[in-house]
């Protein structure tokens, strides 16, 4: 089984949400993802966290519950 944690991507969705909250940042392309994800699976990685995801990845085994708040607030 594989598991994939992508950052924010360019997508329809994600556009609609960057422009409720005024964001310039539109995220990788789903190509980048889709790219990182059969690269993961060819190399047979249970997980695959993907570009910026990884820094809040780390954040989170360190600290969950700040992760938590910060993600919630």
């Amino acid at each position: 089984m594989f598991e994939a944690a992508p950052p924010a991507t360019d997508t329809e969705l994600d556009q609609t949400f960057a422009e409720e909250r005024e964001h310039a940042y539109r995220g990788i392309t789903a190509q980048e993802v889709a790219s990182a994800i059969l690269e993961g699976i060819r190399a047979d990685n249970e997980q695959i966290i993907i570009g910026q995801a990884q820094n809040l990845y780390s954040a989170s085994l360190q600290n969950p519950t700040a992760i938590f708040k910060q993600l919630n607030e």
